[in-house]
């Protein structure tokens, strides 16, 4: 949208984790069928593109995934 004129990326000028975060965000939209609007097409296409791009989304997933088992062990263990 309009919130990403003028900029590369969410934080403006910077490559951040959100930039990771929204890229995942907005390809499940896009996977779901929901249209993006074409500025959110092209930041989407930009990010893509970028020199090791997949290697941060493996290591943004693989902390998520890592968090959650870390977090479903302790509810487990408080709950025992």
């Amino acid at each position: 949208g309009d919130w990403l004129e003028g900029q590369d990326y969410i934080a403006g000028d910077s490559f951040t984790l959100a930039d990771i975060y929204y890229h995942h965000l907005f390809s499940w939209l896009k996977t779901l069928g929901i249209q993006l609007p074409e500025q959110t097409k092209v930041y989407v296409k930009g990010l893509s593109a970028r020199e090791k791009f997949l290697g941060s989304r493996v290591w943004f997933l693989g902390r998520v995934l890592s968090d959650l088992i870390i977090n479903n062990i302790s509810i487990s263990r408080a709950n025992s």
